[in-house]
């Protein structure tokens, strides 16, 4: 997340197409897996992903052109698969 960003959230990339994540938590584990790589997808919460230091797990984002919604939504319908991975959105 962007600390001096003018809107708060993070840009990503999936499948070629922008994502803003607006909400997150840090979580006390990590991963040896590449940063943005999804390690887990924990129904009716979020998508956990692989950062350099901790997890994080991804609770809200909005898709391009798109509302608000909450990640695990939003991977039901991009069909999201655990080992995809967002790139960075610059």
């Amino acid at each position: 997340m962007r600390a001096y960003s003018n809107y708060p959230g993070a840009i990503a990339t999936y499948r070629d197409k922008r994502i803003k994540i607006k909400s997150i938590n840090i979580l006390d584990n990590k991963s040896d897996k590449k940063p943005g790589t999804i390690i887990n997808i924990h129904k009716k919460i979020g998508l956990e992903v692989a950062t350099l230091s901790n997890n994080i797990l991804i609770k809200i984002v909005q898709p391009a052109g798109k509302k608000d919604m909450n990640s695990y939504d939003f991977h039901l319908g991009a069909r999201i698969k655990i080992g995809d991975i967002f790139s960075n959105g610059n």
